[in-house]
């Protein structure tokens, strides 16, 4: 098992894929190599900690958090491969076990019962307090790991956050709100009915829109079934 003391805080850095990886130099490439295999080794450390220190950890690590949200934001998306700008070496085996050492460290942090006692006395607060989730999160998590064989699990850790604290489910509420009006008006603008009519066929507008006065059990389940492909 690993310690805290073997996790340099120092090391962490952020993840950014190659723009345009025909055109990638040598040094661009192997630069890229680095930081992958380096941000790999350095979740293998935090996912070997025991429970005590990895919570220790994960609430006190920006390095961490920094590289997650680097991650989250720019790995290449399922849109990507079908529209040609995917990385060149998106589906390497480095890339492949860094993407799930990503989620595992997702999974554990959504667990509440792997937590310490102290921990879970006050978990809510936890998660939402250190921004351990947030809205842009869940969305990035949806989008990356909530298609394909990915999408059970992805569903398991909506399903801990949402029924671990009530406040993410009214921020996603109010940001898919955001979306559906931002597309309607988009498609008005552009007086196409196609853009309008696709709008009110998003599987979670469509949830938002019901559930609004919903029990928030009723909220969950109409919000996984419009962010998770299965």
């Amino acid at each position: 098992m690993a310690l805290v003391s073997d996790i340099r805080e120092d090391l962490w850095l952020p993840y950014l894929p190659t723009d345009n990886p025909s055109r990638a130099s040598a040094y661009e490439e192997a630069e890229r190599e680095h930081v992958i295999s380096s941000m790999s080794a350095q979740l293998h450390r935090v996912l070997e900690l025991e429970d005590d220190e990895f919570w220790g950890f994960a609430l006190s690590s920006d390095g961490l958090h920094a590289f997650l949200d680097s991650y989250l934001k720019n790995a290449r998306r399922r849109f990507d491969m079908l529209t040609g700008v995917s990385d060149g070496a998106a589906d390497a085996p480095a890339d492949t076990v860094l993407s799930q050492r990503v989620l595992l460290i997702l999974e554990r942090l959504a667990g509440r019962d792997s937590a310490p006692a102290a921990v879970r006395e006050t978990f809510a607060a936890c998660l939402y307090d250190n921004w351990i989730f947030d809205c842009a999160k869940i969305l990035d998590i949806c989008v990356l790991y909530g298609f394909g064989a990915e999408a059970e699990r992805t569903a398991k850790i909506l399903e801990s956050v949402f029924s671990t604290q009530g406040e993410y489910l009214q921020d996603l509420a109010a940001a898919v709100r955001v979306f559906h009006h931002a597309v309607v008006r988009i498609g008005k603008e552009a007086e196409s009915s196609d853009i309008a009519a696709a709008a009110a066929r998003l599987p979670a507008i469509k949830s938002i829109e019901v559930s609004v006065d919903a029990s928030p059990l009723e909220q969950q389940r109409f919000l996984l079934e419009g962010l998770v492909g299965f």
